[in-house]
């Protein structure tokens, strides 16, 4: 058998110039690529990292602004339901009818050592008195004035309801009666 030989060097080849100066640039191309990238990844690192600053920044000035507005959100749901309140009450005083003239008309009855506690009236013409008497002679007075006011036809229908001695010797007493039309001006 014949010897054999394998050559497993591969032989060098020549290469042109051109392939040189290529092979030359091809490094340098990639040399100065990966300083660029070096470069550019560094920079957007820096400029993530200054933004994310400026972020967190923004976002503890937002949360402190939030809780002041929270804290003042009690206060201004007082001044809206205040506000609601006031416009509720204007528009109900320009729809009821004006009680000062029958108002009036009792105050000028006989009320020496007579407290008037409440009056409610409504838009019949119907009123309701509590009264706070000092004494019988007093309480007498005064009803005395008012069935002489309903003689002269400024009162009607007067019902008195509920007369209460109290211990300290005060009558307090409940009167109901209906108002004439002319008073109510």
């Amino acid at each position: 058998m014949a010897k054999r030989s394998v050559n497993l060097i591969i032989s060098k080849r020549d290469f042109s110039e051109t392939a040189e100066k290529l092979k030359r640039i091809t490094t340098i191309t990639a040399g100065i690529s990966i300083v660029l990238f070096l470069l550019l990844f560094a920079l957007s690192v820096w400029y993530v990292r200054t933004n994310t600053d400026k972020f967190t920044q923004m976002k503890q000035e937002l949360d402190q602004v939030e809780k002041k507005v929270a804290a003042k959100k009690q206060a201004e749901g007082l001044y809206v339901l205040t506000s609601q309140r006031l416009s509720v009450l204007e528009k109900l005083l320009a729809q009821t009818s004006p009680y000062d003239g029958l108002i009036g008309n009792i105050a000028g009855l006989s009320t020496e050592g007579i407290s008037i506690t409440s009056v409610t009236a409504d838009s019949r013409g119907n009123l309701s008195i509590s009264i706070l008497a000092s004494s019988s002679a007093s309480l007498d007075a005064f009803i005395t004035s008012l069935l002489y006011a309903e003689q002269e036809k400024r009162l009607s229908k007067i019902f008195a309801q509920g007369i209460l001695r109290h211990e300290e010797g005060d009558y307090s007493l409940t009167l109901l009666f209906h108002g004439e039309k002319n008073l109510y001006q």
